[in-house]
Order: structure tokens, then C-alpha cells, then sequence
């Protein structure tokens, strides 16, 4: 696809739009292609920054119309090919999705035509890279080993000071191409970079593990780790029974379901959804412009930042300090008791307090409940606001 191509398909993409908000958006990516070839970039290099035309253009359609947006689009669209600038930095456009089944009781046994091999020396730090879409299953081993399923591709691995690397090379035609690796707990560092595909991984304990792909999807079970780092653009991440002094996710329109994790949590999406239950933490910073946030556990800070996505925020004893803020969305927080202060703030929206503390001070569009140790925010242009008590 040539640029042509591609700006004339995103403007027809965009004709339910008003047309002074298309010509905005339309004036916005031609400066960016302006901007990228000044930086020595070709098309094709700018247009994988950009994504494709339907990417783009579901993440403007689901922006809220715009008498609820702040500032024009122009500066909207600015700041997010700032973020999708800085998610794909690293990333190369993807090529084939596969669907990974991990019920198929694979064992890491190989089979006659597979490619195996291992590494001799022992690694702390390990970086795994396929070319190409590529589902891969991890676990805890004793000694490095793999397993390649699928059609005729190259396997490479080198090893020095400390530092470990297997690429995957080659085309893969075959949606069962698989990679099996047993990450002994030698491995302080693990760095995945797949294209597309499942990456799942069980049982392993490095130091710092990260995650990165174009539309790869990430599914992380009885992980323990200092740091987790997942980026995609719109690949899902699926977590359970984990443990991390620090996890940070920034994705495009792929979705985050966390379940019983112990872990301070940094998120950021366009617009996936980000559903949390069980949560452990000490503090959490959740961001989305269109998607909806739901959590649920222990924190004692916690910031969920939306404009148009719903909030459901429920917490137990240990909150300290949340905060809630969003343009048109609803928020909705349920607190385990009535010792807390809250101040709610907004424009055309509507404030329920479903609890028996009473409100010391009612303005417009402003309330105060509450004379308790928890402190609690919330603010919201358009969006209602509920505060219940369990």
C-alpha cells in the first residue's frame, strides 16, 4: 500500500465524521508523514509506526463524540501516535495470527520431524526473537532446551559473556509452527519478541521477564518475577497466580484480565478493556481513552485515569488514596466500610452516595462525604458517580 493509498482509505474509513473533524485528522497524518520523511523514514516505515487503516481507524471511532472530548483532534491525535510511536518502537509489523490451545497437553516431548537443540553455556540473560508468527510455551527446566514444531525454518543461537540469543529465521506457512523452551533458573533475564502468536509461559522465575509483539498475545500463569513488561499492539494479556514487584503494560486496543496477582501495576491502553480481580498491591496507575476498567483487591494507591471507558473500582481495608477521573464515563466504587472522605467533582453528571455517611458540603457539582483516614477523588465531565459501601 502506497501512502496515497493508505491516507485515501482512512479518509473514507472516516466520512461519518463531521468534516471539519476529518479534515483535522487528515491534516494530522499528513504531517506525520511530512515529519517522518524529514527524519529519513520511508512510507512503508512510517505506515508500520501508524498501524494499519483499520487500526487507526477503530481506535477514532471510539473516541466520544465531541462535545466530550477536550481540545481538538488534531492534539488527540498528536498524543496518540506519540504513545503508538513509542509501543511499537521495537516491534516489527506482524505477519500470520495463530490460535494457541493449551489444552492439548503438549509436553515438550519432541516428535520425529521436529528441530530441537540446546544451549551449553550457562546464560543469565536470554533474548528470544522470531522473524515471523510464532506461538511459543515456556516452563521452568533444568538446562536451556528447545523445541521447533512446524515447517523448514533456520533455528540460531549464540552465546557470550552471560548473554544468550535464539532467532527464529525463516517463513512460516504452517499455523501449528510452535517453540517449546525450558528457561532454567539460571536466567535472570528474559526478553520474547514474536511478531504474532501466543506467548504462554508457567513456572519460570527470572529476575526481569518482558513480552513484546505486534499483535502477540501473552498468557502468564504461577510466574514470580521483579519485573514484568508487556507490550503489544493489539495483542491480549491474560495473567493469573503471579507475583512481581513491578508490571508495566502498554498496548493499543488489546485487552488485560488479571486475576490473584501480587504486583505494583503500571497500564496503559488506547482501548482495551482492563479487568482486574483479586489484586495485591501497594500501588496502581491505570490509564485508557476508550476502554473500560474493573478492579478489585487490595491497594493502597490506586489512579484510574479514562475518558470515555466505565470505572468499577472495589476495595478492601488497605486503601489509602484513590483516585478516579474520566470525561464521559461512569465511576462506580465500593469501599468496605465508612471510614473514608471523598470528594466528587462534576459538570453534568449525576452523584449517588448509596452509604449512611452524610455529605458535609454540597456545591455545584461538588460533594464532600465522609470525615474517614481513606482518601478518595472523584472527577468527571459528563459521567455519574456512585459510592457504596460493601
Amino acid at each position: 500500500m502506497t501512502k496515497i493509498e493508505y491516507l485515501y482509505e482512512l479518509q473514507r474509513r472516516l466520512n461519518k465524521l463531521p468534516e471539519e473533524d476529518r479534515a483535522e485528522i487528515m491534516d494530522a497524518f499528513e504531517e506525520h508523514f511530512l515529519e517522518g520523511k524529514k527524519a529519513g523514514k520511508t512510507d512503508a516505515e512510517i505506515m508500520e509506526e501508524l498501524g494499519t487503516v483499520n487500526e487507526v481507524a477503530e481506535s477514532l471511532g471510539a473516541l466520544p463524540e465531541k462535545e466530550e472530548r477536550t481540545g481538538t483532534w488534531k492534539d488527540y491525535l498528536n498524543e496518540t501516535l506519540r504513545f503508538v510511536k513509542d509501543t511499537l518502537n521495537s516491534v516489527k509489523e506482524t505477519g500470520v495470527h495463530f490460535e494457541w490451545n493449551i489444552d492439548r497437553g503438549d509436553d515438550f516431548r519432541p516428535e520425529p520431524d521436529d528441530m530441537t537443540g540446546f544451549m551449553e553455556e550457562e546464560v543469565q540473560e536470554l533474548y528470544v526473537v522470531s522473524a515471523k508468527g510464532l506461538d511459543m510455551k515456556l516452563r521452568k527446566g533444568d538446562t536451556l532446551n528447545y523445541i521447533y514444531r512446524g515447517e523448514s525454518c533456520a533455528i540460531e543461537t549464540t552465546s557470550e559473556n552471560g548473554k544468550g540469543y535464539i532467532r527464529v529465521l525463516g517463513n512460516h506457512s504452517r499455523h501449528e509452527a510452535e517453540f517449546f523452551l525450558e528457561v532454567p533458573e539460571s536466567v535472570c533475564v528474559l526478553d520474547i519478541r514474536v511478531p504474532s502468536g501466543k506467548v504462554y509461559a508457567e513456572d519460570i522465575t527470572p529476575d526481569t521477564f518482558a513480552v513484546s509483539g505486534s499483535s502477540a498475545d501473552a498468557e502468564i500463569r504461577t510466574v514470580e518475577s521483579k519485573a514484568f513488561r508487556f507490550s503489544s499492539n493489539s495483542g491480549d494479556l491474560t495473567m493469573a497466580d503471579s507475583s512481581f514487584e513491578k508490571m508495566f503494560v502498554n498496548v493499543i486496543s488489546g485487552d488485560i484480565d488479571i486475576d490473584h496477582v501480587n504486583a505494583d501495576l503500571d497500564i496503559h491502553t488506547i482501548s482495551g478493556d482492563i479487568d482486574i480481580s483479586d489484586l495485591i498491591a501497594d500501588e496502581v496507575y491505570l490509564e485508557t481513552k476508550s476502554g473500560d476498567i474493573t478492579i478489585e483487591g487490595e491497594t493502597a494507591i490506586l489512579e484510574a485515569v479514562t475518558i470515555s471507558g466505565d470505572t468499577d473500582a472495589s476495595f478492601g481495608n488497605h486503601a489509602e488514596k484513590i483516585t478516579l477521573k474520566s470525561v464521559s464515563g461512569d465511576l462506580d466504587l465500593t469501599l468496605p466500610d465508612e471510614n473514608f472522605r471523598a470528594v466528587f467533582e462534576t459538570v453534568s453528571g449525576d452523584i449517588s452516595n448509596e452509604t449512611d455517611v452524610e455529605e458535609l458540603l454540597r456545591g455545584h457539582g461538588h460533594y464532600e462525604i465522609g470525615e474517614g483516614t481513606t482518601e478518595v477523588l472523584g472527577k468527571t465531565v459528563s459521567g455519574d458517580i456512585t459510592i457504596d459501601v460493601e
